[in-house]
């Protein structure tokens, strides 16, 4: 276990360090409560440094933390929402960032930027650091995505670059609820993946969107997206997508899923682009317990998960857990 089992907690996210340093974050305490915390592991995830406090905002709420690492300078990002009453009298939730310089013991946070800065409700971002161009100056190509409440509807948007473009809508205005959006970077600059659940009416259950893009972060230019694909393309509900990309291109995928929307128990299931497309893997029987907002890393032939467990036997209170796996890079 990752977290300290006397705070509640759940929706982690995970990253891999250019050195294979596990890092791991989530939301810990008590509703409208909670704050973002992070741990590190140096020795393949035997072992994690005590949790520490990223986000300190007594006075707000701060949920659905991401983490994304500058392989290159060895900087760490992290993103979360956060509805600090500070010059917010409606206490909207917002996307803020962060971010640390590795080399540093202990780390180090900057202050938290807002990267929403809207009017409305924002909340579950997802960050990446894209690969960088030769010849360009040394600045991170930062990509953070993130759904918003738009016109009755809820949206994912994108922003790129250090200097952050305006927003930009990527979700299609048909589709009545999008949520959950994850973002992965590929090996060449300016490749990147978005993946989210989306329901096309109240009713209908959500599936599992993904689209791409080639020319993100030049010259902040608008990245051309491609049509979403559907994924999961059956019953679901399929929910809290996560993806990972290797330097190879391979793309892994994470995902929530139950029986159908009566089914009180979901299981985190796994898929990859590998043969292409493996039908889905259940990574964790789970028995009595929940298994709920799963996170994925890829490092040099390993993946890595974590993941939410929730109810069981002496618990009710969320815990972090974490596997890993490796795989052949051809």
């Amino acid at each position: 276990m990752v977290s300290d089992p006397k705070i509640p907690s759940q929706n982690p996210a995970i990253a891999v360090g250019p050195g294979g340093e596990i890092l791991i974050v989530w939301e810990g305490g008590e509703e409208k409560e909670r704050e973002i915390y992070f741990s590190r592991s140096t020795d393949g995830g035997e072992s994690f440094t005590t949790p520490a406090n990223v986000s300190n905002t007594p006075e707000g709420d701060s949920q659905d933390p991401a983490i994304a690492v500058d392989q290159t300078e060895g900087l760490v990002y992290v993103a979360w929402s956060d509805n600090t009453p500070k010059d917010n009298p409606e206490r909207d939730f917002e996307i803020f960032l962060t971010s640390a310089q590795m080399l540093e013991e202990p780390f180090v946070f900057t202050p938290p930027l807002n990267i929403s800065n809207n009017a409305t409700h924002s909340s579950n971002p997802d960050i990446a650091v894209g690969a960088r161009v030769a010849g360009e100056p040394p600045s991170p190509r930062i990509f953070v995505v993130w759904e918003d409440k738009q016109r009755g509807r809820i949206a994912i948007f994108f922003r790129q670059s250090t200097a952050f473009s305006s927003p930009m809508e990527i979700s299609e205005d048909r589709i009545y609820r999008n949520q959950n959006p994850a973002i992965a970077t590929g090996p060449e600059p300016g490749h990147i993946f978005v993946i989210w659940q989306a329901a096309l009416t109240t009713s209908a259950n959500p599936e599992i969107l993904l689209t791409s893009a080639e020319d993100a972060g030049k010259d902040l230019l608008i990245p051309s997206f491609t049509i979403p694909f559907n994924l999961s393309n059956t019953a679901g509900p399929f929910q809290r997508p996560a993806i990972a990309v290797d330097e190879q291109g391979e793309r892994f995928i994470v995902w929530e899923e139950s029986k159908d929307r009566y089914d009180l128990k979901p299981e985190i299931v796994f898929r990859c682009s590998l043969l292409p497309f493996i039908p889905p893997l259940e990574v964790y029987d789970s028995d009595d317990r929940f298994s709920l907002s799963p996170a994925i890393a890829v490092y040099a032939g390993e993946i890595y998960v974590v993941w939410e467990e929730e109810g069981g036997e002496g618990t009710q209170r969320g815990e972090i857990f974490f596997t890993r796996a490796r795989y052949e890079i051809y």
